[in-house]
């Protein structure tokens, strides 16, 4: 059921003439928000402003009754005009950066957007889960509510030789922002290899961690660190919007490869370690 906002199931009832809008609230891995409504101009609704973005269609939400996932298309137009972190926004999806992103959809209604809202409601909230179609000028979107995250396999906890944890999660009980390093990028780098500040890690130190860009071009961004070299030079496994410039700051996170030796010797965290590294493989069972 669809709650909603302010005196519109009375304005529904009396109306004789309804305008509206819907919003739609993107939020990037890194924390950045882009929002933007189909309206002629912006509006401002649940204390957040909504900027006449890009032309934005979809299909409208499909859902069924039961514990069932509600999903729905929503197709962009964009051409250069259109930017996130001052990349242009198909670029920008087309180098990944929607991985991750969640989004919310409301529609708000009235007798004028702008002094006349009589309230709204949410018509999907919940993640971008694949890129369906983009081409040079639309990408459509396939975006699935929040129950997609059940579809899980039971048990969750398998017998395995890796420490099933996700590191820094609740039964990993690190906390992430002990272990964050801020440091800037150096000039010369490319999109997916480039060289920083931070020299005194040891090779390999943030291997599968992750790196979140808070300033220059890469504004928001997260990417997966494929490796690092002592000295500060990171590859990662997928390239970034752009490459970064001189002075573009960023914190990284050092990765785990679930492994009892790196849980004990890089974390010491060896007391939080859920794996079986001494139960024989079924390979040797006779």
């Amino acid at each position: 059921m669809k709650t909603y906002t302010g005196t519109l199931a009375t304005f529904l009832v009396s109306a004789k003439q309804i305008i509206y809008a819907d919003l739609y609230t993107i939020t990037l891995n890194g924390g950045t928000i882009i929002r933007w409504t189909t309206h002629d101009f912006a509006v401002a609704y649940s204390g957040n402003l909504f900027l006449r973005g890009p032309g934005i269609t979809d299909n409208g939400v499909n859902s069924k009754r039961g514990v069932q996932v509600d999903t729905l298309d929503v197709t962009i137009y964009a051409d250069a005009n259109t930017t996130v972190s001052g990349v242009p926004f198909l670029s920008f999806v087309r180098k990944g950066g929607l991985d991750g992103a969640t989004i919310r959809v409301d529609r708000v209604m009235g007798t004028d957007l702008g002094t006349g809202q009589a309230g709204g409601y949410t018509r999907l909230t919940g993640r971008i889960s694949e890129i369906k179609s983009l081409s040079k000028t639309e990408v459509t979107l396939g975006c699935s509510s929040w129950l997609e995250l059940l579809d899980v396999d039971m048990p969750t906890n398998i017998i395995s030789t890796g420490c099933i944890n996700t590191l820094y999660g609740p039964s990993c009980g690190l906390s992430k922002a002990t272990y964050a390093v801020a440091g800037t990028a150096s000039a010369g780098g490319t999109a997916s290899t480039f060289t920083t500040s931070l020299t005194a890690q040891a090779t390999g130190y943030f291997d599968l961690g992750y790196i979140v860009f808070t300033s220059g071009a890469n504004t928001g961004l997260q990417r997966t660190v494929k490796s690092f070299v002592s000295g500060g030079s990171f590859t990662l496994t997928m390239g970034l919007v752009a490459a970064p410039a001189a002075g573009d700051a960023f914190t990284a996170y050092p990765g785990c490869t679930h492994t009892q030796a790196v849980c004990l010797t890089k974390f010491g965290n060896l007391a939080n370690f859920r794996g079986f590294p001494y139960v024989p493989p079924p390979e040797t069972a006779t």
